[in-house]
């Protein structure tokens, strides 16, 4: 990734490390201007592996908190990028800088020194870094201060398992055989140490040990060449690396873990010893003593006796350590396959005269040693008659090749397995047999040599020793155990009890019977009297309790001396001096072997407050039920019986309360109401309130009109009826007395009604009377026409009937008579005149009805239902009808009618009803102008001709409706006359001319009938407009 690469929030100044997957920056942080160092995965090898892996080194870092570890910042993500902010102490590659400054011995331990350190902090914490490599460790080359980076594989103890995988984690110059994956060695910490001889073999030889260009060669070296010593490499650096310095590289590139350090603690003090003499003599010397020891053996003895001699110090060294017998036979059997030459084994022992397979290796292709705990016979893993063959006769056995033994070729392992050696040998505690070694080995025959035996048998005769020890130190430990786990049931029992003690929120005591001091106390009590706990030792009980309660002292010594339960109430005087009131409970007890009393004290001031209050309450509530007027009797749900009554109750029934509290209540309840009595029983007990009226007898018999609500009480505890009775006979009288009287005013309501009908009908009458005389009016020109013309028709006719017969006579030859007859009847002026006269009269008699139909449609009679009607057809009907009165008169002209009609759809309405409302408004509207015209002459009023303007309208706001205005230019009227318009009986006319109901009835039908709205809009001089609104729905 190139410099000019951008991390947001970050400026790039150097690129660090550059590996195939990440790259290491050198940044400075724009938000603080602070210096870090950028570990970045790249873009094409963002693999969900890679980022699990910066994760996981975040998640191992981020609470690491550590001087020899580079500390990291934080996990940042940006363009699907994940970025490793990391701290910038100034350092540079421990491999960078070797290859620009020159090494000295003390600047090796220096830098080595804290390496161990770093690594002795880290595994304290229980994390294996797992890639010790120089290019991983930072260090500062102005201070030397050094620090471990790149924890990408490294994992925490718990987390490691077996490495049975192909795949090698780690560098592989670097690692440790055991991360090869080719031993079957678990990687633990100690694989760190040997990665760390690496690096310091390659520090102080400028070479790596193992160098190769062919993978599996190295892996070779790691499992099992030895490195070129570091005194035949190192040169140049200085002319001889002192032999302690040899040693701790040797030993730390063990490849076996066991032959390593196994602790920092124990490098860090050898390179703190060759520091330290490093600067007290400017040299080390051989006489160094190293935590290493190495042994020394005589020049005479052979490698292979070396071996077995490291076996027995070995297996010596473990059983010596081990006390465990379960982690006692896993390092046993593990140090005796490894340096037997075995592939299988096992360690049998014998429990309840039965053997058991108690730790085994049966796997010749892993080695994999389980503790199993099985039964030998049972067992299909080991050659069973071998093993009781050896437990029977007590001694040892090696077969050259098991499987040409003729004693044992029946065994169904051998046959079935054809094992080739095996070693199998007793083992005996001071001649007591204890178990069975088993050996096998199946890649050569004669593996196990009598020298092996004996090496073997010095093992198993410690391992008996080991083992006898062990099982009775699991007895002891079980013992122990079972000590300790009855010990722990105790402690937590008597910390429940403390608990329970120190928590309750009562206050408990230990006082002393015998001393009269207080041995304990808990908080409560503490906090009940205003003392502290340490007070209590120095409180005498005299010193609190009150001098009105002091006489309970006496009371309390020689009630629980007589070993019985004190109880007592009393008052006592708090530190601070307030009085409070407690409740004390004791009884004796044996505290630490004296006798004593364990007392419970409450502070019941509250307590006794509220039965105060409460005895206060009962006081007031008594007070209530006997000065009540409303009768409470409190009756037993179960017998029906009276339990309590308070005077209104009995009083009322005439009786005193002894009398009344021993009546059954059906001797006082009206046979007529015992039903209800029981139904109220039934109610109360179903737990609902019952609310009835009935009538009781009263002592001198008379009858009793009561209400009665009962409702559910207890009573100490006992389900009763609380019932309230009060004495209606009053109410009742009232209540008939104004039922007659609300009968009266009904049938007043009914006069009026008819009275308002009868009016209503007079107003009618009244319009009618209007109309008979505009119709008779109307009609009578037409029939005087119609009249006046059958005279001149009948005369016309008469003369043709008398032509005809003449014609008839002289038929079929006419003379002079009949020309005569023709000039007297001036027939052709007939001819002419007579049809013109019956047109004439088809006029009038076409006029007639028109007439009589705008009557039957002004009077039509309404529906039960408002119908839909054309309003247009309904004013125009009733301008017929009222057509007399606006025609023109001697001292008038004809009064003029001014339409500007809307288009109106059809509206739902009572006919019979609008047209009433429209005749009222356009006849009090002609009644206003004639009264205008008072004074006038004809000539006056021709210039100001009376105008009547009829405007309709469709409003479509909120809600549609239509409006209809009818406006005059009369005289108008007043605001006070106006606001009287729609009285019922207020009128402006002189008597007789008008009943005052017209506009009174006309608002009712417009406003209740048809949920419209009438409106009048006049002032003096102005004339007046009437507003009609009709809503279009029903």
């Amino acid at each position: 990734m190139p410099l000019t690469s951008r991390v947001p929030g970050y400026e790039i100044t150097e690129v660090i490390y550059e590996a195939e997957n990440t790259t290491v920056y050198r940044a400075k942080s724009q938000k603080n201007n602070l210096p870090a160092i950028l570990k970045v995965v790249k873009a094409e090898f963002s693999t969900p592996e890679q980022v699990y892996r910066l994760k996981r080194e975040f998640k191992i870092c981020e609470n690491l908190n550590l001087e020899g570890v580079v500390k990291v910042y934080g996990l940042e993500s940006s363009d699907n990028q994940l970025i490793l902010v990391m701290e910038d102490f100034g350092g540079i590659s421990l491999k960078d800088f070797f290859s620009t400054h020159t090494l000295s011995l003390e600047i090796f331990l220096l830098i080595a020194i804290q390496l161990a350190e770093s690594l002795a902090s880290l595994h304290s914490r229980r994390i294996i870094h797992k890639d010790i490599k120089p290019s991983n460790i930072i260090i500062n080359p102005q201070t030397l201060q050094v620090k471990i980076t790149d924890f990408s594989i490294a994992a925490r103890f718990q987390d490691v398992e077996l490495n049975n995988s192909t795949q090698l984690e780690g560098t592989l110059s670097y690692i440790s055989p055991e991360q090869t994956g080719r031993i079957n060695r678990k990687v633990d910490y100690r694989t760190d140490f040997y990665s760390l001889g690496i690096t310091f073999y390659e520090l102080l030889t400028g070479q790596l040990p193992f160098a190769s260009n062919d993978p599996l060669e190295i892996v070779y070296g790691h499992t099992a060449k030895e490195a070129t010593p570091i005194r035949e490499l190192s040169q140049n650096l200085y002319e001889e690396i002192p032999e302690a310095i040899e040693s701790i590289i040797t030993k730390l590139m063990a490849k076996n873990p066991d032959a390593r350090y196994q602790n920092a603690s124990e490098l860090l003090a050898d390179l703190q010893q060759c520091l330290n003499q490093w600067k007290t003599t400017d040299k080390l010397t051989n006489k160094v003593i190293l935590s290493n020891k190495i042994c020394e053996v005589s020049s005479t003895t052979t490698s292979k006796e070396v071996l077995d001699l490291a076996t027995v110090i070995k297996a010596t060294s473990a059983i010596s350590s081990e006390i465990v017998l379960d982690k006692l036979l896993l390092k046993l059997l593990h140090i005796i396959i490894e340096n037997a030459s075995a592939q299988i084994g096992c360690i049998i022992l014998e429990r309840d005269n039965e053997l058991f397979i108690e730790v085994a290796d049966t796997n010749q292709d892993i080695s994999l040693i389980q503790l199993q705990s099985t039964p030998v016979n049972t067992s299909s893993d080991i050659p069973v008659t071998v093993v009781n063959y050896v437990a029977t006769t007590k001694k040892p056995l090696v077969l050259t090749d098991a499987s040409q033994e003729d004693i044992f070729i029946e065994d169904s392992y051998i046959l079935n397995k054809q094992p080739k050696s095996i070693l199998c040998t007793p083992i005996f505690y001071q001649n007591k047999f204890l178990g069975v070694v088993y050996l096998e080995n199946n890649h050569y025959t004669g593996a196990f040599t009598q020298e092996r035996l004996q090496i073997l048998q010095v093992l198993t005769s410690q391992a008996a020793i080991a083992i006898e020890n062990a099982r009775l130190f699991s007895a002891e430990q079980q013992k122990s155990q079972q000590l300790a786990e009855s010990l722990n049931k105790l402690a937590q029992q008597e910390e429940q009890y403390r608990n329970i003690f120190e928590n309750t929120i009562d206050g408990l005591s230990i006082y002393d019977l015998e001393s009269g001091q207080y041995l304990t106390v808990n908080q409560a009590l503490c906090e009940i009297y205003g003392y502290e706990a340490s007070e209590w030792s120095n409180i005498q009980p005299l010193d609190f309790i009150h001098p009105d309660s002091q006489h309970v002292l006496a009371e309390f010594l020689d009630i629980l001396n007589a070993g019985k339960e004190f109880y007592c109430e009393a008052v006592v005087i708090r530190k601070d001096g307030t009085l409070i009131d407690v409740e004390v409970k004791a009884n004796a007890i044996t505290y630490n072997g004296r006798h004593c009393a364990l007392s419970v004290s409450r502070d019941i001031t509250e307590r006794k407050r509220v039965e105060a209050e409460l005895r206060q309450k009962e006081e007031q509530y008594r007070g209530i039920f006997e000065t009540v007027t409303d009768g409470i009797g409190i009756f037993d749900l179960e017998t029906g019986k009276l339990l309590a009554s308070n005077p209104a109750y009995y009083t009322m029934h005439g009786y005193t309360c002894d009398e009344f509290i021993r009546l059954n209540p059906l001797e006082y309840i009206h046979p007529n109401s015992h039903h209800l009595f029981g139904e109220c029983i039934n109610a109360v007990k179903s737990g609902k309130s019952y609310s009835c009226q009935a009538t009781d007898i009263r002592k001198n018999r008379t009858l009793l009109d009561i209400e009665v609500k009962g409702i559910p009480y207890l009573l100490k505890n006992r389900p009763c009826i609380l019932a309230v009775v009060q004495d209606i006979t009053e109410r009742k009288r009232t209540l008939e007395a104004l039922e007659q009287r609300s009968q009266e005013l009904s049938q007043t309501l009914l006069k009026l009604q008819r009275t308002q009908s009868q009016l209503v009908q007079t107003e009618k009458i009244s319009q009618l009377g209007q109309l008979v005389a505009g119709v008779a009016h109307e009609v009578n020109n037409p029939v005087s026409f119609i009249n006046g013309n059958l005279t001149h028709a009948k005369q016309y006719i008469e003369d043709l009937v008398n032509l005809v017969n003449l014609y008839q006579e002289k038929y079929p030859n006419p003379d002079s008579e009949i020309e005569t007859e023709i000039e007297n009847i001036d027939l052709d002026f007939l001819l002419q005149d007579l049809p013109k006269l019956i047109i004439s009269m088809k006029l009038g008699t076409d006029r007639i009805r028109d007439i009589m139909q705008s009557l039957r449609n002004f009077s039509r009679s309404d529906t039960g239902e408002k119908t839909q009607i054309d309003i247009h057809q309904s004013i125009d009907t009733t301008l017929i009808v009222l057509s007399h009165r606006l025609k023109a008169k001697p001292e008038r002209p004809v009064i003029q009618i001014i339409k500007q009609y809307g288009k109106l759809p059809l509206v739902p309405c009572f006919s019979g009803q609008i047209n009433q409302v429209f005749m009222n408004l356009l006849a009090n509207a002609i009644d206003a102008l004639e009264d205008s015209n008072t004074g006038k002459s004809y000539l006056e009023v021709e210039k100001n001709p009376n105008q009547i303007k009829i405007t309709t309208e469709l409003v479509n706001d909120s809600t549609s409706y239509i409006q209809i205005k009818i406006a005059d230019n009369a005289l108008g009227m007043t605001e006070e006359v106006r606001q009287k318009l729609f009285d019922a009986f207020f009128t402006t006319k002189v008597e007789g001319k008008g009943t005052g109901l017209g506009l009174s009835i006309s608002n009712q039908i417009i406003t209740e009938t048809h949920n419209g709205k009438l409106e009048c809009f006049s002032s003096p001089g102005k004339g007046a407009e009437f507003v009609i609104k009709l809503p279009l729905t029903n």
